[in-house]
């Protein structure tokens, strides 16, 4: 009876192969199986790709702070007192930055120069610091050629061309005062000295002191200022009886019966509005009295000046165009008057 059962042996032998041609198949898929692991892996890849933008972005970060630190030097502040001269306890990037270090106990000038170390008027800076003081109840001291000489290295030094200085004295520290400057540029577009800027009436706000140029009032005048729309170019303050006097920063001017009308009293008597008195009656009489806001539609010129804006022309206030809306003969006149008395009377610092 065994060899039967060895020939029932002899064909489960060949059974076996086809078995393990079963398992091949099982083993040909693992393939499959691998290769979709690649894919993931090649997922990932985007990923760390993604990463690298990122990095990029880290250079142009860097190079937005470069400017910032090139705003420095736009502002040089030094102290005279006596005949020394110290560097200011502060950093300022504009002059609004020195502003807002100034005690509102205090007293101010400010002025520009021309063809970079000359200027206009330069004793009467000193003059109006000291009767600003003066008519506040106190008394500064400083000794005018070290200012100047500190001015002019200050500009000199800085290499910006024409600049504005502001000169502040501090009525804690009479002694010391304080000298700043920045490039000067222009208040508005050179367009505007063709076509003229627009005004609103400022009914309610009053300088104190008119006639000193205190620190106290800078402050009110930003917030005046800040309120203004964008188009409006200045408010101009307004009496009790509805009378125009002068703008937050500068002088104003009207023209009606070819007379020229413009505030004494109750305003600060600018550096620029003595010269416009000087020059102004070989062009058209001048009356010393302001025009009121019931005038404006029948004004036939208007302008405002300051010793950053020369002579100004206004085309409209409280939305009512001045004249005809053109920029008006006897305001060209006297602009080109007023340059021509600046060039006559510059001198060095």
């Amino acid at each position: 009876m065994k060899p039967p059962v060895a020939e029932v042996k002899l064909p489960g032998k060949e059974v076996k192969p086809p078995v393990k041609a079963v398992k091949s198949p099982v083993k040909a898929v693992k393939p499959p199986v691998k290769a979709v692991k690649s894919p993931v892996k090649a997922v990932k890849s985007p990923v760390k790709a993604v990463k690298s933008p990122v990095k990029a972005v880290k250079p142009s970060v860097k190079e937005v702070k470069l400017p910032r630190k090139e705003v420095k030097p736009s502002v040089m502040i030094l102290y005279v007192t006596g005949r020394s001269v110290g560097e200011a306890p502060f950093d300022a990037h504009s002059m609004r930055d020195v502003l807002d270090q100034e005690p509102c106990e205090g007293v101010y000038t400010v002025g520009r120069t021309y063809h970079s170390t000359q200027v206009i008027q330069w004793d009467r800076h000193f003059a109006r610091l000291q009767d600003s003081a003066k008519e506040l109840g106190w008394g500064c001291s400083f000794e005018p050629s070290v200012v100047r000489q500190t001015l002019r290295k200050m500009i000199l030094s800085a290499s910006w061309g024409d600049s504005r200085f502001r000169l502040f004295v501090a009525q804690a520290a009479p002694s010391a005062l304080r000298v700043a400057i920045e490039p000067f540029s222009p208040l508005v577009e050179e367009r505007f000295y063709h076509s003229g800027v627009r005004c609103v009436t400022l009914p309610g706000l009053f300088r104190e002191h008119p006639s000193s140029k205190q620190a106290s009032w800078t402050a009110s005048r930003e917030i005046a200022v800040y309120s203004l729309d964008p188009e409006i170019h200045t408010g101009l303050l307004v009496d009790e009886n509805g009378q125009l006097l002068e703008g937050l920063d500068c002088n104003f001017y009207a023209v009606r019966d070819k007379r020229l009308w413009t505030a004494e009293q109750g305003v600060l008597v600018g550096l620029t509005l003595r010269i416009l008195w000087e020059i102004a009656p070989s062009i058209l009489p001048v009356v010393r009295e302001p025009v009121s806001v019931e005038d404006i539609p029948f004004l036939e010129e208007a302008f405002l000046t300051s010793s950053s804006r020369g002579v100004l022309p206004v085309s409209a206030i409280n939305g009512i165009p001045i004249g005809d809306g053109k920029i008006g003969s006897y305001t060209c006149r006297l602009r080109d008057a007023f340059h021509q008395w600046v060039e006559d009377h510059l001198v060095e610092l």
